[in-house]
């Protein structure tokens, strides 16, 4: 899923973001015909580069062993993140999204091992057993009615100890209530002994007039 806001650009992203209510009204919206690919073409005249700045992060702190390493891409939209990943030599790549269609575009990658469609909520996760990848990966979809707070817990469990969390998301997130919450989260895993900040970068082309934060966290 990709970062939703105001930009002139951004075409039906901005009128999901607009749509309010909760996730599931959002993931109805995700999944109207032609929306999806629709994301994917905005996400490209945006210049969107997190996934590609994800990948690269990832690629490097993994150096011999991308081809076993089991990588889950949460809230993947239309598998930005999963082709970068697949170029740089990543071959056990899942994705996860709430919205079919944006997993059906995803498959047609043919990029990607495994297809989870689920939403992660306070009473949902993941269906995936504890410490089952080697990382998990999420660009764009740190957004309100879109991955909750609460869902970096998630995100933890599934990683196996030593693993890493790699997490990107708008600068601008940081001025809302739910990104400083996410933020608030975020330090209190950290303080709990629950994972450790391996890395934050900053990215001043997350897209077009856009700044980008890109968390690395390691699970302990």
């Amino acid at each position: 899923m990709y970062p939703i806001y105001s930009h002139s650009r951004t075409g039906v992203l901005k009128h999901v973001c607009s749509l309010g209510g909760d996730i599931d009204r959002c993931i109805t919206d995700y999944n109207q015909p032609g929306n999806a690919e629709k994301f994917e073409e905005n996400a490209q005249s945006l210049e969107y580069k997190a996934p590609l700045y994800c990948a690269q992060m990832l690629a490097g702190m993994l150096v011999h062993s991308r081809k076993q390493a089991k990588i889950l891409d949460i809230a993947s939209g239309p598998g930005q993140v999963g082709r970068e990943l697949n170029k740089v030599g990543f071959d056990h790549v899942h994705a996860h999204d709430g919205s079919w269609a944006m997993l059906e575009v995803c498959r047609q990658k043919d990029i990607y091992k495994e297809f989870i469609c689920c939403v992660i909520d306070d009473d949902n996760g993941l269906p995936v057993k504890d410490g089952f990848y080697d990382a998990v990966i999420t660009s764009g979809a740190v957004l309100e009615h879109h991955l909750p707070v609460t869902s970096q817990t998630e995100f933890v469990r599934v990683t196996k100890p030593g693993g890493h969390c790699v997490i990107a998301y708008s600068s601008d997130v940081l001025n809302t209530d739910y990104g400083q919450s996410w933020e608030k989260e975020s330090r209190r895993l950290e303080t709990d002994g629950v994972w450790k900040t391996h890395c934050k970068m900053v990215i001043p082309d997350y897209y077009i007039n856009m700044t980008g934060v890109i968390d690395v966290f390691q699970v302990l």
